[in-house]
């Protein structure tokens, strides 16, 4: 009977040995997703000087091509990336993802948030004058920001597009309205 518990015994250790072994690389697995590096978005300024390129984790390329300097590499883990866009100065790139970001190309500073609520934003557009910035939301809002107020909402027109009356509803109108009504 002594000779047949000395026999399991290093049967079950290497037993459970493997069983961890297998668990730990299972877990190992899927704890490193894969990276994506595939392009997401590509944004080219209005003089073709600019060029940005970016992947859908965040990762973003901006490339000065009158230079041959290597490429800028910006980060901007806010979740998936949805849009770049340079203003028509070509002084900053937009960057809507889940916030709102911009970024300076000649400058080698971290990107900026204009807005850090989680909306979402699918579409980003400069106005022509280079100082607003025209945004879609994820809650089927359009909405414009002053580029220099630091992500406040001053100055903000919201827009909820109703898609299956085919209207919109402007809540800057609305106030307008309420106030010439008498």
């Amino acid at each position: 009977m002594i000779v047949e518990i000395t026999r399991k015994a290093p049967f079950v250790a290497v037993s459970l040995c493997v069983l961890f072994l297998c668990a730990w690389i299972i877990f190992i697995g899927l704890s490193n997703p894969a990276t994506d590096r595939r392009i997401a978005n590509v944004a080219l300024s209005s003089s073709d000087r600019w060029l940005a390129g970016g992947t859908v984790p965040g990762r973003i390329t901006l490339l000065d091509q009158t230079l041959r300097d290597a490429p800028k590499q910006i980060a901007f883990p806010h979740g998936v990336l949805n849009d770049l866009q340079f203003s028509p100065d070509e002084h900053v790139l937009a960057i809507a993802s889940e916030d709102l970001g911009m970024s300076t190309p000649t400058e080698s500073a971290a990107p900026r948030l204009l807005r850090s609520d989680h909306e979402n934003y699918g579409s980003a557009r400069f106005r022509r004058d280079g100082e607003s910035l025209l945004v879609i939301t994820g809650a089927s809002r359009i909405e414009t920001t002053d580029v220099n107020t630091e992500g406040l909402r001053i100055g903000t027109t919201s827009m909820r597009l109703i898609s299956s009356v085919g209207s919109a509803e402007c809540s800057s109108c609305r106030a307008r309205q309420g106030t010439t009504q008498t």
